[in-house]
């Protein structure tokens, strides 16, 4: 689809890749984005010149995989669905399906598209759909895939380093801000970076630094009052997890669905298990 030799692209109206996967490539990735927007596309039959033509390619992808197209938060490109599974091996339902295509179903559906009122639709509004957030996240690398472990998992991670505030408990992390040393938290993500063949290159602490505040909006910084060795070390106070998991979906510009975490019982009754529920919480966007 992305390769040198493309003429069959040339009269494309609708190209339809079967059990397409993404395996991120970034030498691809500029040329599939080519070629979904541009409305020119350059063609080169095999042993002749190329020559540019105008796209009138429409690209649909059907797959099997995980992640199958490079989508960034800020995606505009891809409409991701997830097929029901609901009619799968139901062999009495495609059956009828293939009959009523083969009596006027086609025409019907063709007829049904001539007519359709498109007056309104904006080709980049793109549906935050379920299976957009999960392409989105499949695709997340270096800090921002860091981030999402420690979110998903529901725990502040410093890899057994004790750079944690005198008055934080990460057990907590779910009903209260926890505050950690900033030298200790990033060093917990290059470490866990140099594990990470693919991920890119290791942040800058400013670089790393910026790339936390547009993930949690809210974060913060402190001194503590005092230190064993003398000296007062900044620290970062990160929001609740709820919260800090809110963020993240802003940032994604979309809403994730967090799996639940089990965490230590309370010995008062009232302060009850809490966690993220994405169908009664609302986002901050």
């Amino acid at each position: 689809m992305t390769g040198k030799f493309n003429q069959h692209q040339e009269k494309c109206l609708l190209l339809q890749v079967e059990e397409g996967f993404w395996a991120g490539s970034k030498n691809a990735e500029g040329p599939l984005k080519y070629l979904i927007t541009s409305e020119h596309v350059m063609i080169e039959p095999k042993g002749l010149n190329p020559f540019m033509v105008r796209s009138v390619l429409r690209l649909m992808i059907t797959s099997n995989e995980e992640w199958v197209v490079p989508a960034t938060a800020d995606e505009r490109r891809y409409f991701v669905l997830d097929v029901s599974t609901k009619y799968a091996q139901n062999s009495t339902y495609f059956r009828a399906l293939r009959d009523e295509m083969k009596n006027g179903g086609r025409a019907a559906l063709l007829d049904y598209l001539q007519n359709y009122n498109i007056d309104d639709f904006e080709v980049r509004d793109v549906p935050a759909t379920a299976g957009l957030a999960d392409q989105k996240v499949q695709g997340l690398k270096n800090v921002h895939r860091w981030w999402y472990g420690m979110l998903e998992n529901g725990e502040i991670d410093l890899g057994g380093r004790n750079g944690f505030g005198e008055d934080s408990d990460a057990s907590q992390w779910h009903e209260k801000p926890i505050h950690v040393d900033r030298k200790e938290f990033r060093d917990a993500y290059a470490r866990w970076l140099q594990r990470r063949r693919f991920d890119g290159d290791e942040l800058t602490p400013n670089q790393f630094g910026s790339a936390m505040r547009e993930m949690v909006q809210s974060l913060d910084g402190s001194r503590p009052r005092k230190s064993q060795k003398g000296a007062r070390p900044r620290d970062y106070v990160i929001p609740p997890l709820d919260l800090a998991r809110n963020e993240f979906s802003v940032f994604m510009k979309q809403k994730i669905s967090w799996p639940e975490v089990t965490f230590p019982v309370q010995s008062d009754a009232e302060d009850d298990l809490s966690h993220f529920d994405p169908d009664e919480d609302d986002l901050l966007f």
